[in-house]
C-alpha cells in the first residue's frame, strides 16, 4: 500500500526510510525536513533549519531516532545538522567543508558515522559524530570526476567499511573507508550514455546498481564488474533513479512517464509496477526505500 503523506508547503527533493522500516523523513525547500510515523501514516517531529535555507538532503539512523539534514549553504552557516529525533533538538552542527551544496547524505545504523555528497565533485566521511565528548572528524574523498559534474548521490553499506559516489557523467567509485578513504575501484557505468542518474549500494556492500538513460546494471561490489544488465525496453523514455534492498534482491526504478517498477534481479523478472501521474512523487517514493519494503 502507498502512503499519501502531507505536510510540506513546497516541493520534496529528497527522502529516506529508517532501516527498521518504522520512519520516513522527507526534506523539502520549505526549509523543514519532517520525520514521519509510517505506521500510523501521520507526522512525527518536523526539524526546521536555523538559517533559513531549503532543505536539500536527510537521512536517518536504523530506528529513526538520530537524523542527519543538509541544507542549502547559507551565510548563516548551519547547513550540516545531527537531530535527535525523539527530542527534537539538535545534537550538533557539523563543520561543513563542502564549497557547494550537498547533494546526498547518509547516515550510517547506528548515527555514528555520515558520508555526504556534493556538486563540488568531493564527498566526506565524518566519524564519531555522536560522540559528545570529542569533536568528529572528517575525511575529503576526491572523487576523479570532472570539474564541471557534481556528485548526485552516494550510498554506505551497513558495516560502515565501503562507501559509494557516483557523478552525473557516469564515473562511480567504491571507496574503502576503513582505510582514510582509499579508492578501491572507479568505472564509468553511463552504459556508453554519458550520464548517470542514480546508484544504490546493498547493506553488505556486495551489490551496486546504477541506472543511466538506457538501462539499469547490477554490479558486483567493491570491484564493480557487471551482473546483470536491464535495458530499457523503448528509447522514448529513461530511467531517473534507482534503489536497491539491503540483501541486494530487489531493485526499484522510475521510468520516465512509466511510474515505478520492480525488479527481482536473480530470476531477472519484474515483480511489480505502479503507475502515477505525479512523476515528483516517484523520488519521495523509492529513494532508499528498498531495505525497508524488501530487506
Amino acid at each position: 500500500n502507498l502512503l499519501n503523506l502531507r505536510g510540506h508547503t513546497k516541493s520534496v527533493g529528497r527522502c529516506a526510510i529508517s532501516n527498521d522500516g518504522n520512519f520516513g523523513i522527507t526534506a523539502s525547500n520549505d526549509t523543514t525536513a519532517i520525520v514521519w510515523d509510517l505506521s500510523q501514516n501521520k507526522e512525527y517531529r518536523k526539524l526546521r533549519t536555523y538559517n533559513g535555507a531549503a532543505m536539500k538532503a536527510a537521512s536517518l539512523s536504523y530506528d529513526g531516532s538520530y537524523a542527519l539534514t543538509a541544507s542549502k549553504p547559507s551565510p548563516r552557516g548551519k547547513t550540516l545538522l545531527l537531530w535527535n529525533v525523539t527530542q527534537g533538538d539538535i545534537l550538533r552542527e557539523l563543520n561543513n567543508t563542502h564549497i557547494k551544496q550537498i547533494r546526498c547524505c547518509k547516515l550510517s545504523d547506528d548515527g555514528s558515522m555520515a558520508l555526504t555528497a556534493s556538486l563540488d565533485g568531493t564527498a566526506n566521511v565524518w566519524r564519531s559524530i555522536l560522540n559528545q565528548n570529542s569533536t568528529p572528524t572528517s575525511t575529503k574523498l576526491s572523487h576523479p570526476c570532472p570539474s564541471s559534474h557534481g556528485l548526485i548521490e552516494c550510498a554506505l553499506s551497513v558495516s560502515k567499511s565501503l562507501g559509494l559516489t557516483v557523478c552525473s557523467c557516469g564515473v562511480c567509485c567504491v571507496w574503502d573507508l576503513r582505510d582514510k578513504g582509499k579508492v578501491m575501484s572507479f568505472l564509468d557505468t553511463s552504459d556508453g550514455s554519458g550520464a548517470t542518474f542514480g546508484c544504490g549500494l546493498s547493506g553488505d556492500g556486495s551489490r551496486i546498481v546504477t541506472a543511466s538513460p538506457r538501462g539499469f546494471t547490477l554490479w558486483n561490489a567493491p570491484e564493480i564488474s557487471p551482473l546483470i544488465r536491464f535495458p530499457t525496453q523503448k528509447t522514448s523514455f529513461s530511467l531517473c533513479v534507482c534503489a536497491i534492498s539491503t540483501n541486494g534482491h530487489c531493485v526499484a526504478v522510475s521510468e520516465h512517464g512509466k511510474g515505478l517498477a520492480v525488479f527481482e534481479v536473480r530470476e531477472k523478472r519484474r515483480l511489480r509496477a505502479i503507475a502515477t501521474r505525479d512523476l515528483g512523487n516517484l523520488w519521495m517514493l523509492i529513494k532508499d526505500v528498498m531495505s525497508a519494503v524488501f530487506g
